[in-house]
């Protein structure tokens, strides 16, 4: 599901520094961690020759397309979700956790 709008950039912090990295069938996966706050949005980098996004649990996160080379993910409800950003020999995949931050 690709999501159309703005919102605020949020405190998104990556919960791994460096990326994991892995091969399978020819084809390289890149794993990245995302901690987001509910409402806040992360940008990130895709995959060369971007195919496919796909979203395990679209109601957590939508993604907005801004061109070829970057996403916008918006963190809409609380949960955890994975999305992959499939190139033609790469995959991004994004753990992502939304949490709500309470009050001080």
């Amino acid at each position: 599901m690709l999501a159309l709008g703005m919102a605020s950039l949020s405190a998104a912090r990556a919960a791994d520094p460096k990326p994991a990295e892995s091969a399978v069938g020819g084809m390289r996966i890149i794993e990245h961690t995302l901690v987001m706050t509910l409402g806040g949005t992360e940008i990130v980098a895709l995959p060369p020759n971007l195919q496919t996004a796909s979203i395990s649990l679209p109601a957590i996160v939508h993604i907005n397309l801004v061109s070829q080379k970057v996403a916008e993910i918006l963190a809409h409800q609380e949960g955890r979700t994975d999305v992959l950003f499939t190139g033609k020999d790469t995959i991004y995949r994004f753990h992502i956790t939304v949490q709500h931050v309470a009050p001080r």
